[in-house]
């Protein structure tokens, strides 16, 4: 998974993964070739999904999944399967101009598995499509991850991310500034202990190693480790003991927050 602010780069990386530009320092290898210079090998080994939901106006969804069968060499049957997969199947004879946004997403996720490609580019798979058949993508995704199909999927959504991903590379300004495992990620930044109390004031009194926001009847402390938060909770079980009722909720920062810290530090 790439992920980042608008304008980091991401999709200008896809584009030199697919041998549409050519980068302009370094290199960039799909398959051990130069995709720009080997762009054959990509066509035939490289499934791309586009952030923008295009569509083919004037031909049916069958007609449009045919052509692309047939240019890859597979069998019609394999536009069946196709539709039964992506949840097209009564779409199947609309017109390209009267698809939603959404059915168009997943007539272009369909194309690009025609081929049955080595390698799948998803640039924001299920921009445009709803929460039913966002589901639809994400089963079929996880489906060809269990069947070790290389994949980058490019996503704003966390719980996408969080679901599907088993690496996270964040961008900013055209440069990866983190990569990890996506366990690792949602542990940049700390952790953070949420306090429900009706004594905000006199519960941040206790707290000595993380810093404090205050909100209504809730306070939320952000520490650097693990083990600042446990030397805390100490001082905080002595007020539970005298009788002051406390709620706590201690977890790692969301993926958001943490892919948040990372390009603020830069």
């Amino acid at each position: 998974m790439f992920g980042g602010p608008n304008g980091a780069g991401k999709t200008t990386l896809i584009r030199q993964i697919m041998g549409l530009l050519r980068p302009t320092s370094g290199r960039v290898r799909v398959l051990g070739v130069d995709p720009f210079m080997e762009q054959h090998v990509v066509r035939k080994n490289v499934g791309y999904v586009p952030q923008s939901p295009l569509t083919f106006p004037a031909h049916k969804v069958s007609e449009v999944l045919e052509y692309v069968v047939d240019l890859a060499g597979e069998k019609r049957v394999r536009v069946y399967e196709l539709l039964k997969l992506l949840d097209l199947e009564d779409a199947k004879n609309v017109l390209g101009y009267q698809l939603s946004l959404g059915q168009r997403k997943l007539l272009l996720i369909a194309m690009a598995l025609a081929k049955n490609p080595r390698i799948l580019v998803l640039d924001e798979p299920t921009t445009f499509v709803d929460i039913i058949r966002k589901r639809v993508v994400w089963e079929t995704i996880l489906k060809l991850r269990s069947q070790n199909k290389t994949m980058l999927l490019v996503s704003h959504d966390v719980e996408e991310v969080k679901r599907l991903c088993d690496r996270v590379y964040v961008m900013f300004s055209g440069r990866v500034v983190y990569n990890g495992g996506i366990t690792d990620i949602s542990k940049l930044g700390g952790v953070e202990l949420r306090i429900y109390t009706h004594k905000p004031s006199e519960v941040a009194k206790k707290i000595k190693h993380g810093v404090t926001m205050t909100q209504e009847n809730t306070l939320l402390v952000s520490y650097t480790t693990l083990s600042e938060a446990l030397k805390d909770l100490s001082s905080l079980a002595d007020l539970s003991a005298n009788g002051l009722e406390l709620k706590l909720v201690l977890e790692y920062p969301s993926i958001t927050s943490a892919l948040l810290s990372i390009v603020d530090s830069r």
